[in-house]
């Protein structure tokens, strides 16, 4: 049997509440000294708390869902104009999904800070949208250098929206099983997590069953 398997280069870190000391290690360890965070207004507030410390060059808060191209190049002007060596992408899969359209002309690394259950930030799979048609491919620079994960950031999401990325993570880990690229080692890997994601929802406190969330 001849067999290949080729594992993505990404930095993981877990830091349940310490989610702006653990961000500003990992952008001191890329060496970044101009950093442009994106973030939907939404997460404004959270990324400036995240970022205090950052040397930050500029905020770009225009995200929007399946990244349109327009959207994609003024985010790419804006990382030109102020000459950013890292990308900060707080919030979800829109937010990294802009940071992922910079990167991937630019080749600027990101880190990315996800707050729902999106699953982007865990793969090199980038997407824009012109004129209603969406374009998907893959990059090693559309995959986010360093993902720090705190779970304390989502504890405040709606119960709508974590029920519908909940369901976004799963869809993730069932196309794992079968999509391109998986071998004996990987296919079992989904599996797990998959069945973290049927037992926890429901346990959730946004995700209370029966609550019509």
């Amino acid at each position: 049997m001849r067999l290949a398997h080729e594992t993505p280069a990404q930095r993981v870190v877990f830091a349940s509440r310490e989610a702006a000391g653990t961000v500003t290690d990992e952008v001191t360890r890329l060496g970044a000294t101009r950093v442009m965070i994106i973030t939907a207004p939404s997460s404004a507030a959270l990324a400036a708390e995240l970022t205090d410390a950052l040397p930050v060059v500029h905020v770009h808060r225009e995200v929007v869902r399946h990244v349109p191209v327009e959207v994609a190049e003024r985010a790419r002007e804006a990382a030109c104009a102020c000459a950013a060596d890292a990308l900060l992408c707080v919030g979800g899969g829109s937010a990294t999904g802009l940071a992922k359209a910079v990167a991937l002309t630019s080749g600027v690394p990101i880190v990315a800070v996800p707050t729902t259950y999106a699953g982007s930030e865990a793969t090199d799979v980038w997407g824009l949208t012109e004129a209603a048609a969406k374009t998907t491919g893959t990059d090693p620079r559309a995959l986010p250098r360093t993902v720090v994960y705190d779970a304390s950031l989502f504890r405040t999401l709606p119960g709508r929206l974590a029920v519908a990325s909940g369901l976004n993570a799963l869809a993730h880990g069932i196309d794992a099983m079968w999509g391109p690229g998986p071998t004996r080692s990987t296919a079992c890997w989904p599996v797990s997590p998959s069945a973290h994601c049927a037992t926890g929802c429901p346990r959730s406190p946004t995700t209370r069953v029966g609550s019509g969330a």
